[in-house]
């Protein structure tokens, strides 16, 4: 869409049904915001957002999510993610950018 913002349709497939949502993100420096326009899941609105702040000689990340589940799938997906402490999206994070020291 523009220099710092896109338009995004993102998703994968999972036994049962594919799970994708349409998101506008973005972006500075610091900090990435994202907005659900559209989901399979995720009920329009929706948001989550990573601050990047400098620590010592790396960075801190700071993720936060405000997500209304319209589904049964979502609701799941949800509780996965409070009872592994957000497991999954640390895992993607740490193959990107490596575990930190």
């Amino acid at each position: 869409m523009g220099e710092n913002t896109a338009d995004v349709t993102e998703g994968t497939d999972i036994p049962g049904g594919g799970v994708w949502e349409r998101v506008i993100y973005e972006w500075s420096d610091a900090v990435v915001e994202s907005v659900i326009t559209d989901s399979k899941l995720f009920q329009a609105g929706g948001t989550f957002e990573f601050r990047v702040e400098p620590q010592g000689s790396g960075s801190r990340i700071h993720f936060s999510i405000d997500r209304k589940a319209k589904t049964l799938m979502a609701r799941l997906v949800g509780a996965l993610m409070q009872m592994s402490n957000g497991a999954p999206m640390k895992k993607s994070f740490y193959a990107v950018y490596g575990k930190p020291t």
